[in-house]
């Protein structure tokens, strides 16, 4: 698997508004996407992202969730990698799974992952309590292209592109 350099960014506001947040930091999956944010109440006025570091994926960052100190990435083909980003200038990958079609989404919530895997992937299930140890614990297919995931509560609720939410 080839590295695509710079395909996770991490970001943080610059000094003048960080100042009025408190150490408020923000996690994007790219910078192209972190044009403006508004990192709280307090900021809203003007927020200007810098880039503090970047953490190489082996496919094409999709996704990312941040649970623990860890940003899991849905990284296309390469399934998903966990990256240690408890001190965000210094991101170091620590662990990787492979998913069965292509992570696209990803939402975390209690230790455990939930997946949007692209066509025919559907939802994927993965306890993620230890990263190193990571592994698929259910799955869900659905015959349409699993886009998106999000969760309220218990429940998984997921875009699919051609059916809509299923629920």
């Amino acid at each position: 698997r080839k590295l695509r350099p710079a395909s996770v960014r991490i970001a943080a506001a610059t000094p003048n508004v960080a100042e009025t947040m408190t150490g408020a930091r923000v996690f994007g999956k790219t910078w192209r996407t972190m044009r403006r944010a508004s990192l709280a109440p307090a900021a809203r006025a003007e927020c200007t992202p810098v880039e503090l570091a970047h953490q190489p994926t082996l496919g094409s960052a999709l996704g990312v969730a941040v649970a623990d100190g860890i940003a899991w990435v849905a990284s296309s083909e390469a399934g998903l990698l966990a990256v240690d980003v408890s001190n965000p200038s210094l991101p170091r990958a620590i662990a990787d799974l492979d998913t069965p079609v292509r992570a696209t989404r990803i939402a975390a919530r209690g230790g455990y992952l939930y997946v949007a895997d692209g066509p025919e992937g559907g939802l994927v299930i993965v306890d993620a309590r230890i990263p190193s140890l990571a592994q698929i614990v259910g799955s869900l297919s659905y015959s349409d292209d699993a886009a998106g995931v999000d969760l309220i509560g218990d429940v998984a609720l997921v875009a699919a592109k051609t059916s809509g939410l299923l629920i």
